[in-house]
């Protein structure tokens, strides 16, 4: 049937009327062959996709349209290629349109002719290689990507059939830049000469890194950044990219200040340096500089090169911010070593006695243990005690028996000083000293000897500033000076007290007898669970016309730190010319608990009922008594 519309719009209908049929011929084009190498890239990195496209059918097109249908912003587009095994034709750019989501690229007679059998259309069984070039957004998520692939073709420059023939994937990993930090640091022997410290950041990955941040400072032990510490920073600050980069100045801000006295007013102690950008493969160093504080207080902690480091960056599309944790960068840390000093509790006029140190610990630090350093000993003697001078008198023994000998020996003024100069191959631990002093009376009463140990690492130090911070010691003897204005009654002479219950030699400190050797006396001044002390008091008697005899005598011993010291007898014996009266077996008077008091009677009355001396006796001028006492330790509690 035939239609036909008139002027006025009218539809006229011829009934009855037929036409021959007609083939209707058309165009129908596919996409074949497709492929993504690879299909699963990082952001930044480029695929290649190719796909072969072929007009299956009798239809000819004068031009048609292809797209590749993506999220937007996911990938670029470039290098678009007719045919590349063979002719190789590249697509003109005018072609490429990008739109939302949609590449799009027109097929025109001038492209088509590229293809084919060269003529200005698209025929039967007709096909071409379609390449191009896919990068992904370097801000690219990780995940799948899928794209839908597209021909579109009509007539009269309408588009009236569509294809799809593939959906490709192209998988987008998860990238992100992964910086590396160390540090190269320095250790002046003077504290206070600024030591240059470096941060080393690579960047290891093919990813550039931006936006980076380094922060620095003095440290505690969590660490964490604390304006307390014995340090502060010191420029010039710069960070530069490369070993043999320019060093850039800009960008580097001050975040605290260090509240320690011992530094400069505003003196800095945290930094943030920035740098803009580490490109993939690039290593960058942040340098600056750090200045300890000098400390000259005694038996101080010491921390004087103790700093961190933290750091901050992003990726290139600055999405994600990545960190490091403030980390210890270096950390020259000193503890104070301790000693113990041991002497007599007390000493008379002529008696040589030994003092003994013996080291704690080790402060010997491997940093500086080389030329110009020594580790220094002082002792200051007090008036009353004597040292001879003579080096014969003073011995520094190691934990392993070995006698060394100091580099340098001074006495000066009652003070010691001994050297030992680096490198010094022992270690203080449990090694001691002994000084050999005699009891010189002038005045009597407590006297304190000191004594101070040292390691200087650089004699050119300003002071205080090459060497570590003093140990100090001091221990107190008593000085007895017997004698003098006594003009009757009892001149006490001399007194002593000593240990009496030996073992074998342990001369080389393995804790196990010695197979030979003979006892080093120097060693008996503890007292053990099980041992004897012995005390002796010696006295004289002085009468006078007032006072031509005595019947009571009475020695008394105030001893400290004696809950766990028990009272083992006393003896006396009484001299008179070639007569010696001796009473053994005598229990003293004891009163007091933690300081006890012992009482020794040696009155005529008490002695003549023990049937020790003759009936009547009475002491006279010019009689000689010797009371020793003897004191058992019971529990093994430390005491002095």
């Amino acid at each position: 049937m035939i239609s036909i519309k008139n002027s006025s719009g009218t539809t006229l209908s011829i009934l009855g009327t037929k036409t021959a049929t007609y083939d209707i011929i058309y165009a129908s084009l596919s996409i074949t062959s497709q492929t993504t190498t690879p299909v699963s890239i990082n952001p930044g990195q480029t695929a290649t996709r190719s796909m072969t496209i072929s007009n299956g059918s009798f239809g000819q097109l004068e031009e048609f349209l292809f797209a590749d249908i993506t999220s937007a912003g996911k990938f670029i587009y470039s290098d678009f290629r007719l045919n590349p095994a063979s002719t190789n034709k590249a697509i003109p750019v005018s072609a490429i349109t990008t739109s939302g989501d949609s590449l799009k690229v027109k097929f025109d007679k001038a492209i088509i002719k590229l293809i084919g059998d060269g003529d200005e259309t698209f025929e039967l069984n007709e096909n071409f290689v379609l390449q191009y070039k896919i990068t992904v957004n370097p801000c690219c998520p990780a995940g799948t990507v899928t794209s839908k692939l597209i021909t579109q073709w009509g007539c009269e420059g309408q588009i009236c059939q569509t294809a799809t023939d593939n959906t490709p994937s192209v998988s987008v990993t998860s990238v992100q830049p992964n910086l590396t930090f160390s540090v190269k640091t320095s250790s002046p022997r003077c504290f206070d000469t600024p030591a240059k410290q470096t941060i080393v950041i690579a960047n290891t990955t093919a990813y550039a890194a931006t936006n980076v941040k380094v922060q620095f400072g003095p440290v505690n032990t969590t660490p964490n950044f604390d304006n307390t510490q014995q340090l502060y920073l010191a420029g010039p600050y710069s960070y530069r990219i490369k070993n043999n980069g320019t060093p850039q100045t800009a960008g580097t801000t001050q975040l605290a200040t260090s509240t320690n006295a011992c530094a400069p007013a505003g003196s800095a102690t945290r930094m943030e340096t920035t740098i803009p950008t580490i490109a993939p493969g690039d290593t960058a160093y942040v340098e600056f500089y750090t200045i300890s504080c000098c400390v000259t207080t005694c038996n101080a902690a010491y921390n004087p090169r103790r700093w961190g480091y933290s750091g901050t960056y992003s990726g290139a599309c600055a999405a994600t911010t990545y960190t490091r944790s403030i980390v210890t960068g270096q950390n020259e840390t000193y503890t104070a070593n301790t000693f113990s000093l041991d002497a007599p509790l007390q000493v008379y006029y002529g008696q040589t006695f030994t003092m003994e140190v013996l080291s704690n610990g080790n402060s010997i630090p491997t940093l500086y243990n080389t030329a110009p350093a020594y580790l220094e000993y002082k002792y200051t003697i007090p008036a009353g005690f004597v040292f001879s001078g003579n080096a014969a008198d003073f011995s520094f023994i190691d934990a392993g028996g070995i006698n060394r000998a100091p580099n340098y020996f001074d006495y000066t003024g009652g003070v010691l000083t001994v050297r030992f100069n680096a490198p010094i191959s022992f270690s203080q631990t449990r090694s001691r000293t002994l000084l050999k002093l005699k009891a010189q009376c002038g005045t009597s009463g407590n006297k304190t000897l000191s004594f101070q140990s040292q390691f200087v690492n650089d004699p050119t130090c300003s002071t205080g500033c090459g060497a570590l911070p003093t140990q100090c010691s001091t221990i107190v003897t008593e000085l007895l000076c017997p004698g003098g204005t006594c003009t009757q009654g009892m001149n006490w002479a001399t007194y002593d007290i000593q240990r009496i219950t030996l073992g074998s030699p342990d001369n080389n400190n393995d804790s196990s007898p010695d197979a030979s050797g003979t006892l080093d006396l120097a060693k008996i001044n503890r007292f053990m669970v099980g041992d004897t002390l012995r005390a002796m008091y010696t006295g004289t008697v002085k009468t006078s016309v007032a006072f031509p005899s005595f019947a009571f005598g009475y020695a008394t011993a105030s001893v400290t730190n004696a809950d766990e010291i028990g009272d083992a007898r006393y003896s006396v014996q009484i001299i008179r010319g070639a007569n010696r009266y001796t009473c053994t077996n005598l229990a003293a008077t004891v009163t007091g608990t933690t300081t006890k008091v012992f009482t020794y009677d040696f009155s005529a009355a008490a002695l003549i009922a023990k049937s020790c001396l003759p009936a009547g006796f009475a002491f006279i001028n010019g009689d000689s008594v010797v009371v020793t006492a003897k004191y058992t330790k019971l529990n093994q509690v430390k005491r002095t």
